[in-house]
């Protein structure tokens, strides 16, 4: 991750300071702080890194925000040092995004009274600066904003702070403030004293503490052969009666297998239910245990054997016929077992048509899709006319039926049936209910039933108010 904007880092023991989109101002002989830590800088490298003249004697920091440079050096009390300053913040403020038409002191912005909305101001003699702009032009004070404050990072310390902080930070034993000779003093005996703590003087150091410890290496290893003998898992050892009889008492064997002799005595059903038991076996599991043979043990788990339906049905007075039907797998066998049997669908559609779109053509109004389930189908229609002319017309219906999944091909057509209609004197003038029979279906095979109608003179309009068209699948 990144480091956050305006932060600083810090490696303990080196005098490089560096920045992240900061804006270091400094010279030499300035004081940076950072966690209570006070160091002097030596230089200034660029707008994101300066100098120590010490190494750095906290601990090592990253993406800090909390830090802060005093400018008490001698570079910045010079007159020459602070105009040069001025005049380049002035500069790089007209060149900067704050533009401004004038500039003054706060009571000469009364001047520009007049001037139109828009025009700026920069009010320079007092501190911080503020920055005003025309709302309006009334020729009145009322007519500036209210001023906007231009300035830098205020110090967060005095320099009366700085010097009570280094002070202090000279004295000071704790391990993050600067080291004096006092305090590095300090702080090594306290190291030393947590070392050997008690230590007579003959173990003080670390050369004696050494020494002893390599003249007691016999000692030490003749501790770890007699510590390892007792934790051995790799080999056989030798163990006596007295430590066998602990070893039986602590890990209560005795409780859960009694001593007997088995080779004589075996055990008994008594003694193995209290191990078991002791063990945290549960009554179920002995009793299955305890079962003699498989068909007990299937009758303790509440099963059957796997051909216990079969064995009841073999009893019955059935027929050859009876039990081989028992044997098909699926409902297609059992269809084909009873000579084809197939189950009976029915479909229909129902619709309307305003009138003929071709002279002497068949035409479809109307049709329904289906998928077959069995082998035969029987399909009807029922059509309604209503001639709007004035003279008579021959209209036909007719059925066909196309199989759908074998591309649209044509399977049947049935036969037509033909009325003349009469003139616009009679409306609702006739009806026509064409019918279809085809065999041979495939079941699962999509079919479609379809209505085609036909005028045969150019006689119109001609409706169809009703039309419907059906059939049952078996």
């Amino acid at each position: 991750m990144a480091d956050p904007n305006n932060s600083v880092a810090v490696t303990a023991g080196s005098p490089v300071v560096t920045g992240t989109l900061t804006s270091f101002v400094a010279a030499e002989y300035d004081i940076f702080i950072l966690d209570g830590v006070v160091g002097v800088v030596d230089s200034r490298q660029s707008p994101t890194q300066i100098t120590l003249k010490n190494p750095w004697a906290g601990p090592s920091q990253s993406a800090q925000l909390d830090w802060v440079i005093v400018n008490t050096g001698p570079y910045w009390s010079a007159s020459k040092t602070t105009n040069a300053q001025l005049n380049e913040l002035l500069r790089k403020w007209e060149a900067g995004p704050f533009k401004w038409d004038a500039t003054g002191t706060l009571a000469g912005r009364a001047a520009y009274n007049n001037q139109d909305a828009g025009f700026s101001y920069l009010a320079a003699d007092i501190t911080p600066f503020l920055f005003f702009i025309k709302l309006a032009n009334t020729n009145s004070a009322s007519d500036w904003s209210a001023g906007q404050v231009i300035e830098g990072r205020l110090l967060d310390s005095t320099l009366a702070d700085v010097k009570a902080t280094m002070s202090e930070a000279l004295d000071s034993t704790n391990d993050y403030k600067l080291l004096s000779p006092k305090g590095g003093n300090a702080l090594v005996a306290a190291a030393i004293a947590a070392l050997v703590g008690s230590a007579p003087a003959t173990l003080d150091t670390l050369y004696e503490i050494a020494a002893q410890l390599q003249a007691d290496e016999s000692a030490a290893a003749a501790l770890t052969v007699a510590v390892g003998n007792r934790l051995r898992f790799d080999a056989d050892q030798s163990v006596s009666n007295t430590q066998l009889g602990r070893l039986l008492n602590n890990s209560r064997f005795a409780e859960i297998f009694p001593r007997i002799d088995i080779a004589t005595q075996g055990l008994s059903a008594a003694q193995i239910s209290n191990a078991l038991t002791n063990l945290g076996v549960s009554t179920f599991i002995k009793t299955l245990l305890d079962d003699a043979s498989q068909a007990t043990a299937l009758q303790t788990l509440g099963a059957q054997p796997v051909d216990a339906d079969l064995t009841a049905i073999a009893a019955l007075a059935t027929t050859a016929f009876g039990r081989s039907l028992l044997t098909l797998v699926d409902a297609t066998g059992a269809r084909s077992y009873f000579g084809g049997l197939s189950p009976t669908t029915g479909f229909a559609a129902e619709g309307s048509a305003n009138d003929f779109t071709a002279n002497n053509a068949w035409t479809n109004p109307l049709a329904v899709d289906f998928a077959a389930t069995g082998t035969k189908v029987l399909g009807y229609a029922a059509v309604d006319f209503t001639n709007s002319s004035a003279s008579a017309t021959d209209v036909q219906a007719r059925l066909v039926v196309a199989n759908i999944t074998a591309g649209g091909a044509t399977v049947a057509i049935g036969r037509p049936q033909i009325i003349t209609l009469p003139p616009t004197v009679y409306t609702g003038s006739g009806n026509l209910n064409p019918m279809i029979q085809v065999n041979g279906l495939t079941p699962g095979s999509t079919y479609r039933m379809q209505l085609q109608l036909l005028r045969v003179q150019a006689n119109g309009p001609i409706a169809q108010p009703n039309l419907q068209v059906g059939g049952i699948n078996l």
